[in-house]
């Protein structure tokens, strides 16, 4: 008799990684810019120095922000203008950053210079 023991597994792991999820921890915060005029230093020089701003916001552990490092890695994305990584002491934090009133005005400013953004939030 041949026995499937993939499906107990999955449900095994499945299970840790939603307790994992439940417990506090620090919030990584990942947002990746493709801008409108790509390559443009103008327009990324204004989308970090809006940015900046923003690490010293409530709730900020860590915050860096820059451009795109080129790669010849064929499992690299280098097409992105700009990325900003934050670390945040929890969940909460995250969430009080995002309602905050300067995050939603940076928000806007930068929304003219952007064409796609994307984030990924991660909890330790």
């Amino acid at each position: 008799m041949k026995r499937c023991y993939g499906g107990l597994v999955s449900l095994a792991l499945l299970g840790g990684m939603g307790s994992a999820w439940a417990e506090p921890g620090q919030v990584h915060h990942v947002v990746v810019a493709w801008l409108k005029e790509p390559g443009s230093h103008s327009a990324r020089s204004r989308y970090v120095e809006i940015s900046r701003g923003l690490a010293k916001l409530p709730g900020v552990v860590s915050y860096s922000v820059g451009a795109a490092v080129p790669s010849p890695h064929a499992l690299a994305d280098d097409s992105y203008d700009v990325a900003v990584a934050a670390v945040f002491k929890d969940k909460k934090a995250l969430e009080d950053y995002n309602a905050n009133p300067a995050h939603r005005k940076a928000v806007d400013d930068m929304r003219p210079l952007v064409q796609k953004l994307v984030v990924y939030d991660f909890v330790e």
